[in-house]
């Protein structure tokens, strides 16, 4: 069960990395979902899963490495 909570919240930092890399780049117009197309949201959910994804290839290495 702890290590599932450890993915969660390594999964819950790269959204909070990849939001403030996305709001400083974008000098915060990212957040504007109401002038989005539908590539505007494909792009924005591959993103994600990869913000996710690599999270949990951090997580994996850190366990790894103990």
């Amino acid at each position: 069960m702890k290590q599932f909570i450890d993915r969660i919240a390594y999964s819950i930092f790269g959204i909070l990395i990849l939001t403030l890399i996305e709001g400083i780049a974008t000098l915060g117009s990212a957040f504007h979902f109401n002038e989005y197309t539908w590539v505007g949201y494909t792009i924005q959910s591959m993103v994600l899963f990869i913000a996710v994804w690599s999270a949990n290839k951090i997580y994996d290495t850190d366990q790894a490495k103990k």
